[in-house]
């Protein structure tokens, strides 16, 4: 129980990598607060969070909605007293080439992955450096390291959260707040499935990365024992067949 006594606020955490997050930092011993815009899905969540012996409570929040974001992060330190880790880990993908992917699509994938995780950051900040070792972590991906194919809203929206979290993480140094990005390759879930029945493509999973695995490094980052890593993006390339 490395975190027992904590609060965290997981985003995205109604299925896939927020929810396999929220679960593993329960079973490290923090109490959890779970966003995302599904309210039944995240009653779920809360409900398994629960049965680990934990605390949780369920934020139904739109991240494309500053106001609602600043209420999830206010909602949780006065529900739990306090706040210790952030996670930001909300966020959608648009697949297409550059040609058809719309101002919109552009403009969304910008709010959603990186100016939402601004929001919650600066709206965090204060409870966070109320308690030693404060963390955050931000959820990139291997698209924002390098640009690929189809990726020319994904890519640019995931790397800004990269370089914002290494500029943030220079900053919180004095208040022993780390900043991290964990940046995976494919993950089996639901993410990619939208696109995988408008293209008809076929995609075989073997060796994609599993939720629980990001679950897992998530709780090493918050520890005490990566205290001094911050500022750091770890790639997880997965392990597929050659």
């Amino acid at each position: 129980m490395i975190l027992e006594g904590q609060v965290a606020l997981v985003t995205g955490a109604s299925r896939g990598i927020g929810r396999a997050i929220a679960l593993a930092l329960a079973e490290a011993g923090a109490d959890v607060a779970l966003a995302a815009r599904d309210d039944g899905a995240l009653q779920q969540v809360a409900g398994e969070v629960k049965a680990i012996g934990r605390q949780a409570v369920a934020l139904p929040t739109d991240l494309l909605v500053r106001e609602q974001i600043e209420d999830m992060v206010t909602q949780t330190a006065e529900q739990f007293g306090r706040l210790d880790i952030l996670v930001n880990n909300a966020g959608s993908i648009v697949l297409k080439s550059f040609e058809e992917t719309s101002i919109d699509e552009f403009e969304t994938q910008i709010d959603l992955h990186y100016l939402a995780t601004v929001v919650a950051c600066k709206t965090a900040l204060p409870y966070l450096k109320a308690g030693p070792g404060g963390r955050i972590i931000n959820l990139s991906s291997i698209s924002g390291t390098i640009g690929y194919e189809h990726h020319s809203a994904y890519s640019p929206a995931k790397g800004a959260v990269i370089r914002y979290s290494e500029a943030i993480a220079q900053e919180l140094k004095p208040y022993e707040i780390t900043v991290n990005c964990i940046a995976p390759n494919a993950v089996d879930t639901r993410l990619f499935d939208t696109w995988i029945a408008e293209s008809g493509a076929e995609l075989d999973r073997t060796g994609w990365i599993q939720p629980e695995e990001i679950g897992a490094l998530a709780v090493f980052l918050c520890s005490p024992a990566a205290r001094s890593i911050t500022g750091e993006t770890i790639v997880l390339q997965g392990v597929y067949p050659q």
